[in-house]
């Protein structure tokens, strides 16, 4: 009886202690959840992982998403640890305008931070590709002009689909 109610209570400690990812995990797992979560529109589950501080200013930047921009796929890229408390995640998202027949690619850089044991967004930036995807102003097309649009640097090229 005695080894069994050992038993018991090892495996009841050994599933406690593995229950909570920590550290890069954690970080990794908040910054994969919020990823999701952005690219099914879910806006009111994204903005639980970004600091109440930088709400107002993330809300301002994906205030087109949904309407003007329409995200086709967004993916974890990569992250990096700067510190026990810090990291740098990178997010790659297709999107396109309804308006235009054009799908476009950008590169998002986030810093993460650990707040009081739970992971949030402080900061996200443009790190290549498209411009457009945070609400910047976007370059007009110059009509009848056979020259090749400005070139922004991308990690993937720009496909577009014409009549």
């Amino acid at each position: 009886m005695r080894k069994l109610f050992f038993v018991v209570a090892s495996g009841a400690c050994l599933t406690g202690c593995l229950g909570q990812p920590t550290g890069a995990a954690a970080a990794q797992e908040a910054a994969r959840e919020l990823t999701v979560n952005l690219r099914f529109g879910r806006m009111e589950l994204v903005m639980e992982r970004v600091a109440p501080a930088e709400r107002d200013t993330y809300v301002a930047s994906h205030r087109g998403w949904g309407n003007a921009v329409r995200i086709a796929d967004a993916e974890l890229a990569g992250m990096h640890l700067v510190s026990k408390e810090e990291a740098l995640v990178i997010v790659r998202v297709a999107w396109y305008e309804p308006t235009a027949q054009e799908l476009r690619m950008t590169t998002l850089r986030q810093t993460w931070k650990e707040t009081k044991g739970d992971w949030l967004l402080f900061a996200e930036a443009r790190a290549d590709g498209d411009i457009g995807l945070l609400g910047e102003p976007t370059p007009a097309p110059a009509e009848n002009s056979s020259a090749p649009a400005e070139h922004h640097p991308a990690q993937f090229r720009t496909v577009r689909i014409t009549d």
